[in-house]
């Protein structure tokens, strides 16, 4: 039974470049579960030689294994810097292309087009494709048809007045959005397809995949995105995924801007220093346990240097202790209770990049970002707890608080239910 586990795992690293581990055992069990009931085929081996001789099933796990978990303007701030780019060439007449991989169902290649719109840019000086392996996702996306889900902040809500008809309880994207994005699939592990392309990108967003790939097959992926991309061009990746990013190809965005990096030109010379992503510390943090919240009004500026005597307490905490996955965690909350949120969230990027991703890791992450007032990443990295362990309870009780605060009081509720029963459960 192991033998053939094993074996559906290196289906899907090869087929998609899914990491299983990043998923966990549970979530596996629940997909292969589920194709197994479907296939009423009660044993995992049986399963495994029936997906070999069967391109159909295979192709139906692989789709089922890729969980889409997107929605409108999740974060705009790199949509601003597409912006400025464009108006800056306006004069030249410069095509702006722009590449979302994975496009999922379309709610963020949708967004950048009518960001743009609403900006007073025309549509034909951008091009957007969007790109992704699933068939099922790519299309709902040519759809261009919503629920309520797609729609979870103010922002979102207030585009979904001018870009999106009512119909019986759905939203309608409008046509000319529609047509200014186009969709294909494509495989980021597959150089020869994004090639075929034919274009070089300005803009690649590319956020929150490469976590469920190992380091060979984000080497592999960031090395085809710098191929695809013009010289200074930009990728945006995901918060969570900058410990990975290979220092010969790319250099980190000079601004405090959605987590950019920048394809370093032909006669650079590579960063040797370690990517970090840029920090605003103008926020507030959390305490002890991370339940009681304290005002840091400090200059932002002032808290980019440690003072001395912070910086020495923190080396001495880390000599003290051993790298193992709990200590440096413990590091992480330590550094987060001294007010030192930019080497707190360091501390759990080197974690992850020494054990992997794990619900508690980016439990913290959420609680930092929440703390900054990066709240569209706070909930990703909430979710994204729960996702690696459906029961992690503080994930689900402080995303369920954070949904509350931001009006999202239906998701609220449901994951504070969630977040009660398994509460109920710990104290029977």
């Amino acid at each position: 039974m192991d033998e053939s586990l094993n074996k559906i795992k290196d289906i899907l690293k090869k087929e998609i470049g899914l990491d299983a581990n990043t998923l966990g055992d549970a979530t596996i069990d629940k997909i292969l579960h589920q194709r197994m009931h479907a296939c009423q085929i009660d044993n995992i081996e049986d399963y495994y030689h029936f997906i070999i001789q069967n391109s159909d099933e295979l192709a139906v796990l692989l789709e089922t294994a890729v969980i889409p978990e997107t929605w409108f303007f999740r974060d705009t701030r790199p949509f601003k810097l597409v912006a400025d780019h464009i108006k800056q060439y306006s004069k030249q007449k410069k095509i702006c292309n722009i590449l979302c991989i994975p496009c999922s169902t379309g709610e963020e290649p949708y967004s950048i087009c009518m960001y743009l719109l609403q900006a007073g840019i025309a549509a034909d000086v951008f091009n957007i494709h969007a790109v992704d392996i699933s068939n099922n996702a790519l299309s709902l996306a040519k759809q261009g048809v919503y629920g309520n889900n797609s729609f979870r902040n103010d922002i979102a809500k207030t585009y979904q007045k001018t870009y999106f008809e009512h119909d019986g309880g759905k939203e309608i994207l409008k046509k000319n959005v529609k047509d200014a994005v186009n969709f294909s699939r494509m495989n980021i592990l597959n150089e020869s397809e994004l090639s075929s392309l034919n274009v070089k990108f300005d803009f690649i967003f590319c956020r929150n995949l490469l976590i469920y790939f190992d380091i060979n097959t984000k080497e592999k992926a960031f090395k085809n995105l710098h191929t695809i991309m013009q010289d200074n061009g930009m990728v945006f990746i995901g918060h969570s995924e900058f410990g990975s990013v290979p220092k010969n190809l790319f250099t980190v965005c000079g601004n405090d801007q959605a987590f950019g990096l920048i394809k370093y030109k032909p006669t650079e010379k590579p960063n040797k220093k370690p990517i970090k992503p840029q920090q605003n510390l103008n926020n507030k943090i959390y305490k002890s346990d991370f339940n009681t919240v304290k005002k840091d009004t400090a200059s932002p500026f002032n808290k980019l240097k440690l003072e001395k005597s912070k910086s020495k307490k923190i080396a001495e905490n880390k000599n003290n202790q051993t790298n193992t996955e709990g200590d440096l965690l413990t590091i992480a909350k330590t550094l987060a209770d001294q007010e030192n949120l930019s080497a707190a969230e360091s501390t759990c990027f080197e974690f992850i990049d020494k054990h992997g991703d794990t619900a508690e890791s980016f439990f913290i992450l959420g609680l930092i970002n929440e703390a900054s007032k990066h709240y569209d990443i706070a909930e990703g990295f909430f979710r994204k707890s729960i996702y690696l362990d459906p029961k992690h309870y503080n994930s689900l009780l402080h995303l369920a608080l954070l949904l509350r605060k931001l009006g999202d009081t239906k998701s609220a509720e449901l994951f504070m239910k969630r977040a009660e029963r398994i509460n109920d459960t710990k104290t029977l």
